[in-house]
């Protein structure tokens, strides 16, 4: 009973962690380019995370879908691909979730490491 019981657990793991970074998230925060906005969304769907954000920038808003979403524990890594002066920028993101809000390290390509907290909604 104890063997299935902890390959219950065992199992089950991966899911329960990803749950603690599941929901929507808020920030503001500056950068040497100006003040940023972002509405994290992340969502399960079996063992599978998934992120996308409603970003705003100088006045401008728009939809992102982040790629390579993984949780393991409490972080949760992630990157985006920004478009700026038709060169494709890619954005690193490592955050770690305590209680009700996640601290972030944002790597803008080779240009800026910023840090920021995104609160639960």
């Amino acid at each position: 009973m104890t063997k299935y019981l902890l390959a219950l657990l065992v199992l089950c793991a991966p899911a329960a962690l990803a749950q603690s970074a599941v929901g929507t998230w808020r920030t503001e925060f500056d950068t040497q380019v100006g003040a940023q906005k972002y509405l994290f969304s992340f969502k399960q769907d079996g063992a599978a995370v998934t992120g996308t954000a409603k970003a705003e920038f100088q006045g401008q808003t728009r939809d992102v879908v982040f790629k390579d979403v993984a949780v393991k524990g409490d972080t949760i890594t992630f990157t985006e691909s920004f478009d700026f002066q038709g060169n494709a920028v890619p954005i690193t993101y490592t955050g770690v979730k305590t209680g009700d809000a996640i601290k972030f390290v944002r790597k803008v390509g080779d240009f800026a490491t910023e840090e920021f907290v995104a609160k639960k909604e």
